[in-house]
Parts: C-alpha cells; structure tokens; sequence
C-alpha cells in the first residue's frame, strides 16, 4: 500500500506540472484565511485552451465556451473523492503545496498583536520610571501618539527599539528637571551620542514633544504658530532651539530672576544706558522683566538705534524681522506690567507682523504709527524703493483684520509698493511727551 507521505508528494507534483492550479489553490487559500476554514467560493478565469485542458481533466466537469470556473468547496471535495488522490484532504495538499498549513485571518491577527504587545513590552511600564509610563500611556490610548509607534513598529522594529530606549532615556533626563537649559544639538548628544538625534521631523522629535506636553500639562495658544508651538514646547522642558542664534534686541529694561533678584549682567547693560542681544538662554533664567509703563517694539535694528539714542529714559525692543520665540517670550513677559506699543515696515510682511502681535496681546498692545498719511508721504520721496510687490506676496494682505491695517494695505495694493520704517524716521515715531513719560 502506498504511503500518504508519497501520494501527497505526487498530488503536489500533480498540481505543479498544471500552472492553473497555482491560481486555484492560492485563491482558495486566500479565501481560506479569510474565513479561518477551507469553504466558501472563488472564481476562477480560464485564460487558455490549455488551463480548460486542466481544469476539465480534474474537476470532470465540460468547460467548453466558459471564460471562467466557480470553485466551491463541495467542488473541490468532490474531485478530491474521485481522483486517486482520495486519501488525503485539502489541509493536507495546501500544507504541502505551500510548506505550511493556512492561518486564519483572526488567528494571523491574533498572533501579530501578541508579537507587538511583547515587543512594547520591552519598554512601556505602567509601575515603571516615566518614560516607560509614558509609552504605557501612549499604548493604552490615554494620550496621543499609539499610531506612531505601531507605524514605526511595522517599518523596523529593531530601529524602534533603540529609539524607544534613547526616549526613555531623554524623559527622564529633561534638563528643566535638572535645573538646567540646554541647546537642543548638546542635549540630543548627551543622551544619545547624536546632536541631530532630536531634529525636528524625527520620530524622536515628535515622541519627545508628546512626552514633554503630557509631563508639563502644556496647552497650545490660538496665537502660536507651528514653529513657535514646537518651540514653546522644547523651551519648556529647558531645550533651547538655536539657543545663541535666538535673540531680541533690547533697551531700557530690567530683568529679575526667578529668586526674585536681578539678572546682574542685564541690569549693568539698563543702568548704562545701552542695548543687549538678549539670547534664549537668558530668557529661560528669567521670571519677570520691566519696562515701565510703555514699551515701544520695532522692527528693524536701525530705526531702534535711532529711537533709543533719542529718547534715553524709555524702553525699547527690537524683534529684527520675524518673530524669533525670544522676542514672543521676552513680550509675553513685558506685556503682564507694561503697555505694548508696535511699529513696523508697511509691507505685506511688516503689516502681517503687526496683525499677529495684535492678535496676540489685543488691548495690551497698540499698533505705533500706522496712518495713511505716513505711507503716502514716504511713497513721495525720492528714495522710494523700486520694486514691485509680487501678487504671491500682496495675497498676505488680504489676512488682515484691524482697521488701521487695512487702511495701509489698501493703499499698498493701490500703489503696488512698500514704504519702510527707515524711510519715515524723520518725521514719524516723535511723539516725544508721550515717549519721554516712558
């Protein structure tokens, strides 16, 4: 008698040498996992006279004109029953036939979150040090970031796994919980060996950002941006972003510490009268700033050398352009005691500056100068810059809300030019009673 090992081996053989059934099984198969049993139907095409050939020749069953054949399970149990294949079932042939038995959908599924949870628990802790509660809490859906990791767990698990023991490591290392500010590159390099390991768009920097936001209660602002939000959110944890390159200017203001005392190097630069670059750094050391009643914010270094030469006894800021986070902290400082008062260049990007900080502050800041007047009488003279305003720029003006704003922005897009502040210094920002009572 021959042995079922034997006659398996010459029905897959069988099988083999007719390409058809490659489909066949593989479809039923398929349908098979689908339904964690072997039933149900699938349709197969008959592409040739050779595969009608096969196909005939197995299932006893006449083809002739079909473009294709319906494969059910009492089909294939009965053509099994009638071959000399009989002995053997269908789990057996697809067994042998793919070198290993059929998994079911749910069961495949089952298995995969078993292999994820024991990786996951390689690292997440619920009882453990914080970082590992963190990934529990990630994992057990009680804060963002669970499809983040199970996408970086499908993509490369090993190179999760060292992510996540770096991360663990970065939480429970933050420098504000050490008492410190680092710069972004040497925190990264401390913890990781890396100084780019936390750039913005890595995994890790999206995982260190959902910690840092879970561990300090930090809720975003309507007024922040994106960059200032990812910003805001490493400054908090004591990771400073472009720590020295990050600076405001500023005149006639001082500083105290969070002890209560004064920041001895800025009150030497206040009680002399002259400006200070202000890095981020200083920033994060610092508990409340004072300017006295007034502070008059500008935006361009000239026009605040000139105005704090003119008038010595008030306080000055100088944002240089766009809004660094250093100049929004150092305001969002000022603005608790003093009133903010903002001048910039009548361009689409000065008037956009001028809306975001009005946003921002609402009555606590007042917009400096901003007339008609003003624009059209710079527009006149002669060193009236050329250029033409692009539309791709002149469409920021259409963002605008307050009124004085949108009076300037009109006529920008009247005359399709900008005026800047250099250009009005002699005869704009001299309301000197009301400067000098600053």
């Amino acid at each position: 008698m021959q042995s079922k090992e034997k006659l398996l081996e010459e029905c897959v053989s069988y099988l083999r040498a007719r390409p058809v059934f490659d489909r066949v099984l593989r479809q039923v198969r398929e349908k098979a996992e689908s339904l964690g049993h072997i039933g149900g139907k699938t349709i197969i095409s008959i592409r040739s006279g050779a595969e009608r050939d096969q196909l005939e020749g197995f299932f006893q069953k006449n083809l002739h004109g079909k473009k294709q054949l319906t494969v059910s399970v009492e089909l294939l149990e009965r053509a099994l029953a009638d071959s000399r294949f009989a002995a053997l079932s269908w789990d057996e042939i697809l067994c042998a036939y793919f070198g290993g038995p059929f998994i079911g959908k749910k069961e495949q599924r089952e298995r995969e979150e078993s292999d994820r949870n024991d990786f996951f628990a390689q690292y997440a802790d619920p009882s453990g040090d914080i970082g590992a509660r963190f990934l529990a809490e990630i994992l057990s859906g009680e804060c963002e970031g669970r499809s983040l990791l199970y996408a970086q767990y499908r993509a490369d698990q090993e190179l999760l796994g060292q992510r996540l023991r770096v991360l663990i490591h970065a939480c429970d290392n933050l420098p504000a919980d050490r008492g410190l500010a680092q710069a972004l590159p040497v925190f990264a390099a401390e913890i990781s060996g890396d100084p780019h390991y936390f750039d913005e768009g890595t995994t890790t920097d999206r995982l260190l950002r959902l910690f840092i936001q879970k561990h300090y209660g930090i809720k975003r602002q309507p007024s922040y941006s994106d960059t200032e939000w990812k910003a805001r959110i490493l400054y908090r944890a004591g990771i400073l972003k472009d720590d020295l390159s990050n600076t405001v200017l500023i005149y006639g203001i001082q500083a105290f510490l969070q002890d209560g005392t004064r920041h001895s190097g800025m009150d030497g630069f206040y009680r002399m009268r002259e400006p200070l670059q202000c890095t981020l750094q200083t920033l994060y050391r610092l508990e409340r700033v004072c300017g006295g009643k007034d502070v008059y914010v500008v935006e361009n270094p000239a026009v605040f050398a000139v105005l704090s030469n003119r008038y010595p006894e008030t306080a000055f800021v100088c944002t240089n352009g766009q809004l660094r986070l250093s100049a929004l902290i150092l305001l969002d400082l000022l603005s608790r005691e003093s009133r903010l008062h903002y001048a910039g260049d009548f361009d689409p990007e000065g008037l956009g500056i001028a809306q975001r900080l009005k946003d921002r502050y609402g009555s606590r800041l007042e917009l400096w100068e901003y007339k008609p007047e003003y624009y059209l009488r710079a527009r006149s003279a002669e060193n009236l810059p050329e250029e033409t305003i692009s539309p791709e720029r002149m469409k920021k003006l259409d963002k605008l809300k307050d009124a004085e704003l949108v009076k300037i922005a009109d006529l920008i897009r009247q005359y399709g030019k900008a005026v800047y502040q250099e250009t009005m210094l002699e005869w704009a920002y001299r309301n000197e009673s009301e400067l000098q009572e600053g």
